[in-house]
C-alpha cells in the first residue's frame, strides 16, 4: 500500500511541479526532510525490488516461570567422558543454550567447561518430554575439526578461545551447529559441525569462501523450518545461499541449491558497519532494515517474492543515526506469521517495542521498557501467543490486548520458545517443560489488563474470530424454516454475563409496554459500578453476540452488525464506545415481518464485502461500513486533542482504515451538494489534522497510513470539483518539498538499488 501511495504522490508531485514554487517560501522542519526523502527513496525502491536468481548446479556447489509441579530433568542415557548420567557439562555453568527450528535438539554452550553439548527432545505417546543427550564438542574436537582441510591459517591459535559469548550461533533438527569465529584465523568467520561426525560442513558456492572483514549488522546464518540453511554473505558477493540437505551414506551434507544476489550496500565511515541491517528468520524470511529510509523490507526466500514493508518508528532513527548502531534491532515472527515483533534500542535506557500485522503492515503495538540489554525475544504459546522478552526483568506481553505483565526473578536463566520453559538454575540444573503445564502461565492468561489505549484497532482485522462466527450464524438461520416468537433463547434470570479479562459485558432482556424484547447492554471492570452502554430493541427475536479475545463485543441483529469497546481511563472512570457498525437499509416494500430473510441478507452482504476488500487489498480487514454509517463516521473521525494535547487514538485509527473508502462514499452516494461539500471539508480536514500531528509526534507509519488515504481519494475529488483545487491543497498541506535526511546521504544510482529483489 506505502509504495502504491509514494509513487502517486510522487506522480501528483511531476504534475503539479509549480506547487513547489508557490510554497517554497513555507517553513520545512527536520521531520518534512525526512519525509521527502522517504517518499522519494520509496518510490525509487519500487522501481528496483526485483531478485535475481542464480541456480548452482551439483558439481560447482557441494527468566520467568517457575512453576510448583515437577519439571523434567535432563537425562544422560549416553556418556560424555565414558560415565552414564555425567552431570552436563562436568558441573560447570551453561552460559548459552540454542533450540532447533522445530524443536527437535538443543544445543548447550559451557565458557568454563570449554564444551558445546547437542540434547535432543522427543515425545512418549502421552505427550511426555523426553530430553537426552546426544553429543558434544571439547577443544580437542574443535582443534581437530577446524584443522583440517587447510581451514585454520593460523597454527598457533588457542582453541580454547573460541568459546566465547554468543559464539554458538544454531543448531540442525539433524544435529548441526554454527559457531561464530574469527575471519582472520579462518577461511571463513563461521563454520558448521556436524556434532555425530564432529567434521566440519564444506559449504562449497562461488563467493562464499572469500575473506572478508567483519561488518556490523550485515551478516546472517539460520537454519529453516523447512530443513535448508540460510546463508547471507556480504562483502564481496553480497549473496543470499540456500542450502538443502541429503544424506548420502548415512551423513548429512549440505548442498548450494539457489543464489540470491544482493545490493552491494556502502559502509558507514564511522562505524564500518552497513548503512541496512539483514536478518534471516528461521521461516525462511529476510528482512533488510534501511537507515534510509527507516523501514523494514521483508522477502520470502522460499518463493522469491516479496512480502511487506514495515515504517519504524522516525524518532527512534534519528537516535539510531546519532548512536551508528542501526544493528541494535530485534526482529521476530509468530507461529502463523501474521503478526510481526521489533524491538528496538534507543541507547538511553529504553527498549522500544512494535508490533505490525505482516498482511497490512500496519502497526498495532507500540511501547516501551526500561532496558539496556535484552536476552530473550520470542513468541510463546501456541494457543494463547504472547510475546516474551526479558532483560533485568522479565516481560509478557498480549499483542491483542496491550497488556503488559512484568516479572521480578534474577535466580534462574530461562529460555521461552514457542510452548516450551527451558530453565538453568544456579546449580547449573537444566530442566524442560510445557509452557500450558506452568501455574503463572495459567495465572497470565487469567489477568489481562490492558495498559494503553490504541487496543481496539485489533478487532478490525480479528478475522479469525469474526468471521467464523458469522458464516455460522448465516447458516443456522438459512437452515432454520420458521422463527417463532420464542425462538429468542432467553436465560431464566433475564440476564448474562460475559467476562474477559478484567472487564464483564452485561446483557439484560426486558420486555416493553407494547410487548416487544429489549436489550439493555451493560458494562463493568473488575468490581465497579456498572455504566449504560446502549439499549435495543429486539424485532423479530433474533439477536447474537459474541465476545471477542481483546475484550471487545460483536452484536448481531437483523439489520446491524455493531462492534463495541470499553475505553478506560481508570478503573472507576471509563465508558462504552461504538467502533464498528455495519447495516442494511429496509428498501420500500420489503416487508419488516420477516427478521429471518433480513439477518440472511445483512450476513450475506457482510460476508460478500469482506471478500472483495481482502481480494482488492491484499490482506484481510472488516468491509468499511455502508453509505448510512458514512456520516457517522466521518464525526468519530474528528480530530480532538485531550487534555495532554495528543489526538484521539480512535479518529486516528479510522481515519488509517476506512478514510479513502468513506470520501469515496461522500463523494457518490450524498445527493445534496451543500452537505455533500459539508462532509468532505470535515473528513479532509480531519485527515490533515491527524496525519501532522502523527508527523510532529515522530509516527511516520500512522501518518503515511492517513495522507495516504487522502492521496488515494485526490483525482475523485478532482473529479467531483475541479474548482476546489484539492491536489494542491494536499501538497500545501503536507508540505512535499525536496530535502535531505542527512548532509551525508545521498541519492544512490538506479542500478544499485535492490535490483534482485522482486515485488
Amino acid at each position: 500500500m506505502y509504495y502504491v501511495y509514494c509513487t502517486n504522490v510522487f506522480n501528483l508531485l511531476n504534475k503539479y511541479a509549480f506547487v513547489l514554487k508557490i510554497f517554497s517560501n513555507i517553513k520545512s522542519d527536520q521531520n518534512h526532510n525526512h519525509l521527502k526523502d522517504f517518499i522519494l527513496t520509496f518510490t525509487y525502491f519500487k522501481k528496483k525490488n526485483r531478485l535475481t536468481l542464480f541456480e548452482m548446479s551439483s558439481s560447482k556447489s557441494e527468566e520467568l516461570l517457575s512453576g510448583d509441579q515437577d519439571q523434567p530433568e535432563i537425562l544422560i542415557d549416553s556418556n560424555q567422558h565414558g560415565e552414564k548420567n555425567v552431570v552436563p557439562h562436568g558441573g560447570k555453568k551453561i552460559d548459552e543454550l540454542v533450540l532447533s527450528p522445530n524443536m527437535e535438539c538443543i544445543a548447550t554452550l559451557s565458557i568454563d567447561d570449554k564444551s558445546i553439548i547437542v540434547w535432543t527432545i522427543s515425545k512418549t505417546i502421552t505427550k511426555e518430554l523426553i530430553v537426552k543427550y546426544d553429543s558434544s564438542l571439547g577443544v580437542n574436537d574443535l582443534e581437530r575439526t577446524l584443522n583440517a582441510d587447510k581451514f585454520c591459517k593460523k597454527p598457533d591459535i588457542n582453541f580454547e578461545d573460541l568459546f566465547l559469548p554468543r559464539s554458538l550461533i544454531g543448531t540442525s533438527d539433524c544435529k548441526h551447529i554454527i559457531i561464530e569465529i574469527y575471519s582472520s584465523y579462518f577461511e571463513m568467520n563461521f563454520a558448521i559441525i556436524d556434532t555425530t561426525t564432529k567434521l566440519r560442513q564444506r559449504l562449497i558456492a562461488q563467493g562464499l569462501e572469500q575473506i572478508a572483514l567483519p561488518v556490523n549488522g550485515a551478516e546472517s546464518r539460520s537454519f529453516l523450518e523447512n530443513g535448508d540453511l540460510a546463508i547471507l554473505k556480504v562483502k564481496p558477493v553480497y549473496r543470499v545461499y540456500i542450502f538443502s540437505k541429503s544424506n548420502p551414506n548415512g551423513k548429512h551434507k549440505w548442498t548450494c541449491k539457489k543464489s540470491i544476489e544482493l545490493e552491494k550496500f556502502d559502509l558507514d565511515p564511522y562505524t564500518n558497519s552497513e548503512d541496512s541491517y539483514n536478518f534471516i528468520s528461521k521461516k525462511g524470511k529476510l528482512f533488510v532494515c534501511f537507515r534510509y529510509p527507516w523501514v523494514i523490507m521483508q522477502w520470502d526466500l522460499i518463493t522469491r517474492k516479496f512480502d511487506m514493508q514495515y515504517i519504524l518508528n522516525w524518532k527512534q532513527n534519528k537516535l539510531s543515526v546519532e548512536a551508528f548502531r542501526i544493528e541494535a534491532l530485534r526482529i521476530e515472527l509468530n507461529s502463523d506469521n501474521t503478526t510481526l515483533a521489533v524491538a528496538e534500542n534507543d541507547f538511553y535506557g529504553k527498549y522500544w517495542v512494535y508490533i505490525y500485522l505482516t498482511k497490512s503492515g500496519v502497526m498495532v503495538v507500540n511501547t516501551n521498557i526500561d532496558a539496556e540489554r535484552l536476552y530473550n525475544f520470542h513468541f510463546i504459546g501456541s494457543e494463547e501467543e504472547r510475546l516474551f522478552f526479558s532483560c533485568d526483568n522479565s516481560y509478557v506481553l498480549n499483542p491483542y490486548t496491550q497488556s503488559l505483565d512484568k516479572f521480578h526473578d534474577n535466580h534462574v536463566i530461562y529460555d521461552i520458545v514457542s510452548d516450551y520453559i527451558i530453565k538453568i538454575d544456579d546449580n547449573n540444573h537444566l530442566s524442560i517443560q510445557r509452557l500450558f503445564q506452568n501455574e503463572i502461565w495459567k495465572i497470565i492468561l487469567e489477568r489481562e489488563e490492558r495498559c494503553h489505549s490504541n487496543i481496539y484497532i485489533y478487532s478490525y482485522f480479528d478475522i479469525k474470530e469474526i468471521m467464523p462466527f458469522v458464516q455460522k450464524i448465516l447458516e443456522k438461520y438459512k437452515s432454520v424454516q420458521n422463527l417463532t416468537e420464542n425462538y429468542l433463547n432467553v436465560p431464566s434470570n433475564m440476564s448474562e454475563e460475559c467476562r474477559r479479562g478484567l472487564r464483564t459485558w452485561i446483557i439484560k432482556y426486558e420486555v416493553d409496554n407494547s410487548g416487544m424484547w429489549e436489550i439493555q447492554l451493560k458494562a463493568k471492570i473488575r468490581s465497579s459500578e456498572e455504566i449504560d452502554i446502549c439499549r435495543f430493541s429486539l424485532k423479530g427475536n433474533i439477536f447474537e453476540y459474541k465476545v471477542l479475545e481483546n475484550g471487545d463485543i460483536l452484536l448481531v441483529f437483523p439489520l446491524n452488525i455493531f462492534i463495541y469497546t470499553i475505553k478506560k481511563h481508570s478503573d472507576e472512570n471509563f465508558e462504552g464506545e461504538l467502533i464498528y457498525w455495519w447495516n442494511i437499509e429496509v428498501r420500500e416494500g420489503e416487508n419488516p415481518e420477516k427478521p429471518k430473510d433480513f439477518i440472511i441478507s445483512l450476513l450475506t452482504s457482510f460476508i460478500k464485502n469482506f471478500n472483495f476488500v481482502s481480494h482488492n487489498l491484499g490482506f484481510e480487514i472488516l468491509p468499511a461500513p455502508p453509505l448510512s454509517q458514512s456520516l457517522y463516521y466521518t464525526d468519530l473521525m474528528n480530530y480532538s486533542p485531550n487534555v495532554s494535547g495528543k489526538e484521539s487514538t480512535e479518529s486516528s485509527t479510522l481515519l488509517k482504515l476506512y478514510g479513502q473508502d468513506t470520501c469515496y462514499k461522500l463523494i457518490e452516494g450524498i445527493k445534496k451538494t451543500d452537505n455533500k461539500a459539508k462532509s468532505i471539508d470535515k473528513l479532509l480536514d480531519n485527515c490533515y489534522n491527524n496525519s501532522l500531528s502523527m508527523l510532529e509526534s515522530g509516527d511516520i507509519c500512522s501518518f503515511i497510513l492517513i495522507t495516504g488515504q487522502i492521496a488515494f481519494t485526490l483525482i475523485k475529488l478532482e473529479e467531483y470539483n475541479k474548482n476546489r483545487r484539492f491536489t494542491e491543497a494536499f501538497l500545501s498541506k503536507t508540505n512535499l518539498l525536496i530535502g535531505h535526511i542527512d548532509p551525508n546521504y545521498y541519492h544512490r544510482n538506479n542500478d544499485s538499488l535492490l535490483f534482485n529483489l522482486q515485488h
